[in-house]
């Protein structure tokens, strides 16, 4: 059995800063369409037969550092209680005078088209008839992987080669593990997953151009925090920030709380959100309600939020949607770029 620690949305586990651990608060779970990949665990023969059927975790033996068990299982958090903002526009004449807020309707399920992604039927064959990323496996070894709650599951199959050369999460977890075949990420959005497959297999993903894309683009990026992918987080990175400089919008405070639940301290979109926040809140002069929400519960959010005000007050003329992609970018352990950010700690 394995496990990707990513936390559920209702159960946040970011280490807190020294100066504000006292300050942490609960935070206030969001809905299903915003659930990064969490939990996984070796899959059991009923989700073999059937992926998806519910099957209980089992306990396993000691997995290597960085990778742990689940505590619980996959619950669906409720939706919030918190009002966002909808189409408010900036007054003023800077760079970041025609900006607002993106549009939000949190009753909406947000849904990207995958089917051309060619995943496998549910019961783990193959159509004869597809010519997407299946007809690249021929006979080399794969990995099973079923990502999504039990009831909604989709089943992804990968060459094991491919996930240990773009993941350094699964070539540490295959290193331990060889014969895990089949593993099961029950809180993981599918759709995100379906991105991540599409980008293993081909490099290349459709431009993000709406908002329940981008909200799958948010997921797409925990994954690639997750799961130790360099590349493709500093794509995702590059991709969200693209959107926001191209709609002339900056980030809405549920996105704001949702990347603080997932996001490692050192983190570039963690950096850019909460830096977009500060930057509409000198220009209009104003806090938005569900902005002033998150920033009162004190921790993380509200210390980053006070810095972000100054660093902001000493250089009116920043705008971080339209600074240079590789000001963004880690490079750990992929090729370093001019400007980016060598060293940073990464989300393993």
């Amino acid at each position: 059995m394995a496990t990707l620690e990513v936390p559920l949305v209702s159960t946040p586990t970011i280490s807190p800063k020294t100066s504000t651990a006292a300050l942490r608060p609960r935070i206030i779970p969001h809905e299903n369409s915003l659930a990064p990949v969490g939990h996984a665990r070796r899959a059991s023969q009923e989700d073999m037969s059937s992926p998806i059927a519910e099957s209980a975790v089992s306990p396993c033996t000691m997995l290597p550092s960085g990778i742990e068990l689940p505590k619980t299982k996959m619950h669906n958090p409720e939706i919030p209680t918190l009002q966002h903002d909808t189409e408010e526009h900036i007054a003023g004449k800077s760079l970041w005078g025609r900006a607002k807020d993106e549009t939000v309707d949190r009753h909406a399920i947000a849904l990207i088209a995958v089917d051309e992604l060619d995943l496998p039927h549910a019961d783990g064959k193959l159509p004869i008839h597809h010519h997407g990323h299946h007809a690249h496996l021929g006979t080399q070894p794969v990995k099973t992987i079923y990502a999504g709650p039990a009831g909604n599951q989709k089943l992804l199959q990968v060459p094991t080669e491919l996930l240990e050369a773009k993941s350094r999460y699964f070539r540490k977890l295959f290193e331990h593990d060889p014969d895990m075949d089949h593993m099961v990420f029950e809180d993981a959005d599918p759709f995100a997953m379906g991105l991540w497959l599409r980008w293993l297999m081909t490099g290349n993903l459709e431009a993000l151009d709406s908002f329940h894309s981008l909200t799958h683009w948010y997921g797409l990026y925990a994954i690639s925090v997750r799961f130790d992918m360099e590349e493709l987080r500093n794509h995702a990175m590059d991709t969200i920030r693209h959107y926001y400089r191209g709609h002339i919008q900056t980030a809405s405070p549920f996105r704001i709380e949702y990347v603080y639940q997932f996001a490692p301290e050192q983190d570039q979109l963690r950096d850019f959100v909460i830096a977009s926040a500060a930057s509409r809140a000198i220009i209009t002069g104003q806090v938005s309600e569900s902005m002033r929400g998150i920033i009162t519960k004190g921790g993380d959010i509200g210390f980053d939020f006070a810095q972000a005000l100054i660093n902001y007050s000493r250089d009116p003329t920043t705008d971080v949607r339209a600074s240079p992609d590789c000001q963004w970018h880690i490079h750990n352990h992929t090729q370093p770029c001019d400007g980016g950010r060598v060293g940073q700690v990464d989300g393993a």
